[in-house]
């Protein structure tokens, strides 16, 4: 019982640390936001490219550590595992 609320501070504390990073981060790029000219077309437009690259560079890390995780695991799957127990 005891380990169980000991489990539960601790994820409630991770998650109390991940809200307040992500409000200080939002806090703070507001305020660079603020500082930015949009309204001048090539910085919207280099603004525009960057989100592009951020989500591709992302995208690509993503496959990469999936690629990386299922070269581990091999080919076993569930049913893999079930027919060597059975054996």
């Amino acid at each position: 019982m005891l380990s169980h609320i000991a489990n539960e501070h601790v994820a409630t504390t991770v998650l109390t640390r991940q809200c307040s990073t992500n409000l200080v981060i939002i806090l703070v790029m507001m305020q660079v936001s603020k500082k930015i000219p949009f309204d001048d077309p090539s910085v919207l437009n280099g603004v525009r490219a960057l989100y592009v690259v951020s989500n591709v560079l992302i995208a690509g890390i993503y496959f990469y550590v999936k690629m990386q995780i299922d070269k581990k695991k091999g080919t076993k799957t569930p049913d893999t595992f079930a027919t060597i127990e059975n054996n």
